[in-house]
Order: C-alpha cells, then structure tokens, then sequence
C-alpha cells in the first residue's frame, strides 16, 4: 500500500497524480505509510512557480482508437495557474483558461460515458476569449473536476479574490 507524500491519501498501482491533492507522484515519492505532517503545496512552492497537478487525454473508446494509431492529439492540463486544452493533428490549437477567471464547474456523463467511465467537464469563465472550455472524455471526471475546484480556490485565495451574487431584494 502507498501513500502521498504530501497529503497522505493512498495511492493506486499506476497513480502519476494524488486524487487527494493533485501532487505528481512518482515511485521515489511514494510512502509506505501516511505522512504524520503533510504540508499544503500551496505553502511550499513559490509564488509564481506553475506545477502540474493533472495531465490527460480524452479515453473514450473511440479516442482510445485513436490513440493505439497516434491519432488522438487532444491533450489536457491542469496547473496551479490554468486549465490547457491543446488539441490538432497538423495545425495546434491551444485553448487556456487561468484559475482566477473561473466562475463555475459542471460535469455531463452520457449513459454510455458512464459505462466507459468518462465524462465531460465545463469550465464557464469571464474570460472573453474562452467564456467555456470542455474538457471532453475525461477519465475518473470527479476527481479531475475536484483537483481543478481545489485550484481554483486556492488560486483565489492567494490573489484575495472573493465574488458576490448580487441579489435583488
């Protein structure tokens, strides 16, 4: 059994990122038991240090097709500062959207991405240039949709940003 070395939550064979905390783990930085102190990533790194807490691809089964002929070139990344969405097999199309900007999160699962295990993530900004990104047949969608909220608020907290609901009494 192993455990991340930053927030103690066991680990699966094969995990390259905590579903707890987002950290990228590799087989040195695998405990064999839970941490008695774990220090929060965000106390630990540098203010304007960007890391990687997920990467991934579209893994339905088409895209899984896709992939076995070098054909699924979408690929998605999420770091303490933006959401990456770079997709194309000539021409490259990188679509990003930065943390502070998110207003909100969805998840849509299909009946059939259910059976696969995939689904879709929404990310709605104010973003002008990307008001909405999807990330498309996500793998294992709540816990990605989890690490992204976890960024967001921390994102938000580190700049002070704090939004109202204007309310109309």
């Amino acid at each position: 059994m192993a455990f991340c070395y930053q927030c103690g939550k066991e680990l699966l064979e094969g995990d390259k990122f905590c579903s707890g905390c987002g950290t990228q783990v590799d087989s040195a930085q695998r405990t064999a038991s839970p941490p008695s102190q774990a220090v929060p990533v965000a106390a630990q790194q540098k203010p304007d240090e960007e890391i990687v807490l997920w990467e991934g691809k579209p893994a339905d089964i088409e895209d899984r097709l896709k992939d076995i002929a070098h054909l699924n070139t979408t690929s998605y990344t999420v770091t303490n500062q933006r959401v990456i969405r770079k997709s194309g097999l000539i021409g490259k199309k990188v679509e990003e959207i930065e943390l502070v900007r998110v207003k909100d999160l969805s998840i849509q699962q299909s009946i059939k991405e259910r059976v696969f295990g995939v689904g879709n993530i929404s990310i709605l900004s104010d973003d002008p240039r990307t008001p909405e990104l999807i990330l498309e047949d996500v793998k294992d969608v709540q816990t990605v949709k989890d690490i992204i909220r976890k960024a967001v608020r921390e994102e938000k907290a580190m700049h002070k940003i704090v939004y109202r609901d204007d309310i109309n009494l």
